[in-house]
């Protein structure tokens, strides 16, 4: 079988990602990495949302869980280490990143209109809902206890 045989074969199940931008981004990012390990080409799909163990098999999560749903170290080390897709694993990544990027932008480019408002509203008169809901009763802080208790 010819090498392009099997890596049809092997992508045939993958997800074909058309769109431009950041996922085209993405692609490229997966395929330079997986040119970096060629062997781990013929044992994972380049695009899929599941992890893997170093057989390319589905990761059987249960094999490294304690009864008490707790992670068992040893286990994972007798098993196998936890393996993703590439593009899975960069989206996630690019996943935090962007909130990150989306946290700072906003403290950089509008922290004084932020800052400005925040002082703002310390001083003024309440709105129509604060000065409706003066008329209830304080709920007790052990009710949010209750409520929200692990």
């Amino acid at each position: 079988m010819s090498q392009s045989a099997v890596l049809k074969e092997i992508f045939r199940d993958t997800i074909s990602i058309r769109m431009p931008g950041a996922a085209s981004t993405c692609r490229e990012l997966s395929k330079l990495q997986l040119r970096r390990h060629r062997c781990l080409l013929l044992l994972f799909r380049i695009s899929s949302r599941g992890s893997f163990d170093h057989f390319g098999k589905t990761y059987n999560v249960s094999r490294i869980i304690n009864a008490d749903s707790t992670f068992n170290e040893v286990e994972y080390k007798a098993y196998s280490p936890l393996f993703l897709s590439t593009t899975f694993a960069i989206s996630y990544g690019l996943s935090f990143a962007s909130i990150t990027a989306t946290l700072t932008h906003a403290f950089l480019y509008f922290r004084k209109q932020i800052y400005t408002q925040a002082r703002r509203a310390m001083n003024e008169q309440p709105d129509i809902h604060a000065r409706l809901m003066c008329h209830y009763p304080q709920v007790p802080e052990w009710w949010y206890a209750t409520i929200f208790r692990e």
